[in-house]
């Protein structure tokens, strides 16, 4: 694990940019490193079980253990971000590239962070929450449309149903979409809701941010991480929560 951990390290920290991970061709990705250790334990494991029965079981739990081992790295990656007081830079799959290319993003700090998911990254801190995933499809639009419908649909699976959308803003020709809105929570709460779509691998793929405000949970630092939001996002979340 000390020798994938380095490996990782530079190519995720040499990247030039914040947006994704560009693993060079010649490079080894962290799927690369898992599989292959995958691969040699699974030949292993066929030598010693001579069953049908046997090898499905090993096959289903070295996967488990191989997200497991995925995850556990990601976490460790996780860090709070150089140019920020209040935020984040962690990691992520896309979910769609043949390579399981790794992708990097920003969200609001967490002393205590877990990774719980492999396809998004998410965080919350001082009554703001943002979730990053990514999306394969050809406009701004469509991921955003996409991206609304299974906001709601999460929503729905929590009973409720009150999700209001109160406007779209689409710019920079169809490569940038942010959809606001807001509903109550569980508890009668307000929550404001951003979601955000923007253009990444040259119109191939879009990056897709659910940003939830709850305004009841502010802190003496909010404000504070509203201005990183909008620095990370391009936007102007803060102004609507001035002082």
């Amino acid at each position: 694990m000390d020798t994938v951990f380095f490996i990782l390290t530079f190519i995720f920290l040499s990247a030039s940019a914040y947006t994704s991970v560009d693993m060079p061709k010649d490079s080894t990705n962290l799927n690369d490193q898992f599989f292959e250790y995958d691969d040699s334990d699974m030949e292993t494991e066929a030598e010693t079980e001579k069953t049908t029965e046997a090898e499905t079981t090993e096959e289903i739990e070295t996967t488990e253990d191989l997200t497991a081992r995925k995850l556990e790295l990601m976490q460790q990656l996780y860090k709070k971000a150089p140019e920020y007081e209040h935020t984040a830079i962690g990691f992520y799959e896309d979910g769609f590239s043949d390579s399981g290319m790794v992708r990097d993003g920003y969200v609001p700090y967490e002393e205590d962070y877990t990774q719980e998911d492999l396809y998004s990254l998410y965080g919350y801190a001082h009554g703001i929450g943002v979730r990053l995933h990514m999306k394969q499809i050809d406009s701004a639009s469509e991921a955003n449309t996409i991206l609304v419908g299974e906001f709601k649909e999460k929503l729905l699976a929590r009973g409720i149903d009150s999700f209001a959308v109160e406007g779209t803003t689409n710019a920079n020709n169809d490569t940038t979409v942010l959809t606001n809105g807001a509903y109550s929570d569980e508890e009668g709460k307000n929550i404001d809701v951003y979601l955000y779509s923007d253009i990444r691998d040259g119109g191939k793929a879009y990056m897709c941010a659910e940003i939830e405000v709850n305004t009841s949970a502010f802190d003496e630092y909010s404000q504070e991480l509203l201005k990183e939001v909008d620095d990370v996002f391009a936007c102007n979340i803060s102004s609507f929560y001035t002082e």
